[in-house]
């Protein structure tokens, strides 16, 4: 009985086999394209992602340029291009509450636009000026009727260079594209503060490229399993740009403010920030967070606390406002800003010759809609806590090389 069993069930074996081999040998072309397909997909979508940080090249120049009204800007200038003068790559006011962005399909129009204006209506921007480069000059046509332009001149800040990188990669001709950048101002003749900030620079590039990559990995890793013949998901762009803003510069005290804006998918990118704030005062170089701008750990937060709502809420931060943020349309209610001990030790701050700025990012002062926020403290205001060392290498020096920012524009 077990031997017929056993022929029985070899020969359903030997006749299964035969059934695959035979349905393998009518439909071995459609098998072997189906592999080289698969073959083709994984081989672009799993390379290594780049480990190494791009080269980096020096490159244009900064300026400074004074709007009448605005106050000081930074502009970032592209290399001579013949005879048409300096390319503008970007312009950046100093005023905490001034925004100024490129128009849309014009490469020589700026507009000037009061980011958070103190009225009733925060959410709608008012444009100040437009600005239009000659590629010598801006010509500057304000908003309020005149019709006559002003000529701007930016004055170049002498031993200043632009450190710039730029990286990417695609996969496939119509696949993801990542994208990487970083524009940093830097001294062609650094003092040893000016090497300690770019250290900072340095290292907080190589962790944000390393975030930057492990979402991008991530976002790879979703697709390749789940959307992987999805044409729109496929077709995404994912840039990560970094650059930095010098508040202060001089012998005794540095202070710049790093910027990092990613986008690895989702409706919007998010624009991170963090702070080199260093001086070199009576007990050495020291490298400052919010709390150590203080004589003592305790006693200021109570004001500070105060202050910072009172702007943020004339700013019309939803966050801030006393009611709580209103709904979405989701109805998804904000958080509400209480300003611990332990939020307030670790604001984002910069520092100059007029006091301190602090920073917040998308979020966390309002919804993304409203953008970032800044609050001005001056000196004066916080003198009763500040250390006086510290008020002491700010006030003594120049805000920018030469130039106090009090005597370059109003501030209101």
């Amino acid at each position: 009985m077990d031997s017929k069993t056993n022929l029985v069930n070899s020969t359903s074996l030997l006749s299964g086999v035969q059934k695959i081999q035979s349905m393998i040998r009518r439909c071995r072309w459609i098998l072997a394209a189906l592999a080289l397909t698969l073959i083709g997909l994984a081989i672009p979508l799993l390379q290594p992602l780049p480990t190494e940080l791009p080269s980096l090249r020096v490159g244009s120049t900064l300026g400074l340029v004074e709007i009448p009204g605005i106050g000081p800007a930074w502009v970032e200038m592209g290399n001579v291009n013949q005879d048409q003068g300096r390319p503008v790559l970007r312009v950046h006011a100093l005023h905490p509450e001034i925004r100024i962005y490129p128009e849309f399909g014009q490469v020589r129009w700026w507009s000037v636009h009061r980011y958070h204006p103190p009225n009733p209506n925060p959410d709608s921007d008012s444009i100040e000026a437009r600005l239009e480069w000659d590629g010598y000059a801006f010509l500057l046509q304000p908003s309020d009727g005149q019709t006559n332009k002003i000529r701007l001149v930016p004055r170049v800040i002498t031993g200043m260079v632009e450190t710039a990188s730029k990286s990417g990669f695609n996969i496939r001709d119509r696949g993801v594209a990542v994208e990487w950048s970083s524009h940093r101002p830097r001294w062609a003749k650094p003092t040893a503060l000016d090497e300690m900030v770019e250290q900072d620079s340095q290292r907080m590039e190589k962790e944000s490229w390393d975030e930057f990559f492990d979402g991008v990995r991530l976002i790879f890793g979703n697709r390749l399993g789940l959307k992987i013949f999805d044409s729109e998901t496929l077709c995404e762009f994912c840039p990560c740009e970094r650059w930095k803003v010098i508040y202060h510069r001089s012998a005794k005290a540095v202070s710049v403010l790093h910027v990092c804006y990613r986008n690895v998918g989702g409706v919007h990118g998010n624009t991170h920030i963090a702070h080199s704030n260093f001086i070199d005062g009576p007990a050495g170089v020291e490298w400052l967070d919010f709390a150590a701008l203080f004589q003592h750990p305790f006693g200021w937060q109570d004001e500070v606390r105060r202050l910072l709502l009172e702007d943020l809420r004339r700013q019309g931060a939803s966050f801030a406002q006393p009611g709580g943020p209103p709904s979405s349309i989701e109805e998804i209610q904000g958080p509400v800003l209480r300003f611990t001990e332990e939020d307030l030790a670790e604001l984002k701050f910069t520092l100059s010759s007029d006091g301190v700025f602090v920073h917040f990012e998308e979020y966390e002062a309002g919804c993304y809609v409203e953008g970032d926020y800044v609050v001005m403290l001056p000196w004066k205001t916080l003198s009763p806590w500040v250390r006086p060392d510290v008020i002491q290498v700010f006030e003594a020096y120049p805000a920018l090389p030469g130039i106090p920012i009090n005597l370059l524009g109003p501030k209101n």
